[in-house]
């Protein structure tokens, strides 16, 4: 699976999330953290919201909460259509979206942000520390490789 269906996945789930009653962007944005344990970033989903306001697949309602300027994003006819259209990629994206929650639910995510920490700091490590990660990645890869293949 490549890059370019996997964000056409996140425009069909941000399309259903809007299905019902709409949404606003920092409560989709919370949900999506919350629910695949991914640090999605703000600008990345605001650029793609916009986004899908100008091709006519969101529509945007400005109100004001508690003083504060709110913008609440619905569904138009065309973006129902497109949801519509792409019924099969939609399973998919939910299928997708499982997938991730059963990553975060096992520790998966956790793991590839320890990972990425490792190499950020892997010049830092004695040669001991080194040989206890080597050793322990090895037993990793033993356990994946007896139930992968």
């Amino acid at each position: 699976m490549n890059l370019r269906h996997k964000s056409k996945y996140i425009k069909l789930l941000v399309l259903e999330a809007a299905r019902d009653k709409g949404f606003y962007g920092y409560s989709l944005l919370k949900s999506i953290r919350v629910e695949t344990g991914l640090p999605v970033n703000p600008g990345i989903l605001y650029t793609l919201l916009k986004q899908m306001v100008r091709e006519g697949l969101l529509s945007v309602e400005e109100n004001k909460v508690d003083g504060r300027r709110r913008k609440i994003f619905k569904l138009t006819e065309k973006g129902a259509r497109y949801l519509n259209e792409n019924r099969e990629k939609l399973e998919e994206a939910r299928k997708y979206l499982s997938k991730l929650r059963l990553a975060k639910k096992i520790g998966v995510l956790e793991l590839i942000g320890w990972l990425l920490k490792l190499i950020d700091r892997l010049d830092e490590l004695e040669p001991r520390q080194l040989r206890e990660i080597e050793c322990g990645i090895n037993e990793f890869r033993l356990i994946l490789n007896s139930v992968l293949t």
